[in-house]
Formats: structure tokens, C-alpha cells, sequence
């Protein structure tokens, strides 16, 4: 049996810059936070945001980084990346911080343990309606 990873129980590396308590924590355990707002309509399902992010672990291991493009709210991506970037704009920058449940749970992938908790940084850097 796997063991997930519980975000509160975790001494996030310093780098990092994470204050979960001056973050957002959504339904499922997500915690979310802004560090640029950006301007235009709030991103909504159905939207295809074009994304620049990098992803990490807890101790700061980096995992990867990139831009890709997607259709918000279709499961193209991890439940956490989709519900964690709703209601961005074109420009904005968020934290995110996925608990197992919402990224890849108990499967493997790549680099990443099952059970991980991810860190995310994400910057919308346009989108398609």
C-alpha cells in the first residue's frame, strides 16, 4: 500500500517560499496561492490557456518545467492543475501545492514517487475562448 504524502505534515525546503497558512487551501486539500493577478476574463472550463510552469517536490527537487497548451476543465491534465489555475488571467503567476489525491496518486510518474505532494508555479500566458 502506497503512503501519500500529507502537505501539512511537510517541512517544504526553504527555496521554496511556502506559508501554507498565506495560502488559499481549496475542497480536496489543494492550496493555492497568487503571486501576480494579471488582466482580462477570469479563466473558465472550456478555456485553453496557453502555460508556462515548473513543478517540484517538497525538499525542492526539481521535477520539470515548460509551456504547454490545454483545454481547462476536459482532464487533460492532473485534477490539481486543472481545478488550481480556474479564475486565473493572462499574466498571473500561482503557487499550487497538489496533495496525492488531486496529481498522480498512487501511480508512478517519471521521477515523481506515488504519493507525492507536487509544487507547482504556473503563469497564464494567454488563452483561446
Amino acid at each position: 500500500m502506497v503512503e501519500f504524502q500529507v502537505i501539512e505534515e511537510l517541512e517544504f525546503h526553504p527555496s521554496l517560499g511556502i506559508d501554507l497558512s498565506a495560502m488559499e487551501k481549496l475542497a480536496g486539500g489543494l492550496y493555492i496561492e497568487d503571486i501576480a493577478i494579471g488582466d482580462g476574463e477570469p479563466l473558465t472550463s472550456g478555456d485553453q490557456p496557453l502555460v508556462r510552469y515548473e513543478l517540484w517536490l517538497f525538499d525542492a527537487s526539481p521535477i520539470n518545467s515548460g509551456e504547454f497548451d490545454f483545454i481547462l476543465g476536459e482532464g487533460q491534465v492532473i485534477a490539481g492543475f486543472d481545478q488550481g489555475i480556474l479564475d486565473m488571467r493572462v499574466g498571473g503567476v500561482r503557487r499550487l501545492i497538489v496533495p496525492p489525491a488531486m496529481g498522480y496518486g498512487a501511480q508512478a510518474q517519471g521521477t515523481i514517487s506515488p504519493g507525492s505532494v507536487l509544487v507547482f508555479e504556473i503563469e497564464i500566458l494567454s488563452v483561446l475562448r
